[in-house]
């Protein structure tokens, strides 16, 4: 899973969308716009791969604003790479060798063993060859059909 992957990712469940309203209330969290909700953790990782690509500077600059910056430097964190810096200035977005540094770790970093874990729940979600577990177990199946 690469962490441009990771970063957009978010527990869906009605559980995690009760708890960030809960949490949120004052923010006007609602589930219409729960993608404000904080990116799930990384934990317990075995397993990293690096696969280069070629970098893409204009692909790269145009999903900075997706992006949630204070996510991302954890999850690089989470990997071992402590290189991002804890805000993104403007500078950094005009210089194409930070963008390029950002596109290796956006693009060819992939967690390929690990737990992703719900700040709002608590909930864990196996990563297992690169791919997240989100198959709900049938309980929680039967608390969303309520």
């Amino acid at each position: 899973m690469r962490l441009l992957t990771h970063n957009v990712l978010r527990n869906n469940t009605s559980d995690a969308i009760a708890a960030c309203r809960v949490s949120k209330k004052n923010s006007g969290v609602t589930s219409s716009n729960y993608d404000k909700s904080p990116t799930l953790s990384i934990s317990s990782v075995t397993s990293v791969e690096v696969r280069e690509t070629p970098p893409n500077l204009t692909f790269v600059r145009r999903m900075l604003p997706t992006l949630d910056w204070t996510g991302l430097v954890q999850a690089a964190s989470a990997l071992g790479l402590s290189t991002l810096p804890p805000v993104l200035s403007e500078e950094l977005v005009g210089d194409d060798q930070f963008i390029t540094a950002l596109h290796r770790v956006l693009m060819d970093v992939h967690l390929m063993e690990g737990i992703l874990k719900c700040s709002l729940t608590g909930k864990e979600f196996q990563v297992s060859n690169g791919i997240a577990e989100f198959m709900l177990q049938e309980e929680e199946c039967e608390r969303m059909r309520r």
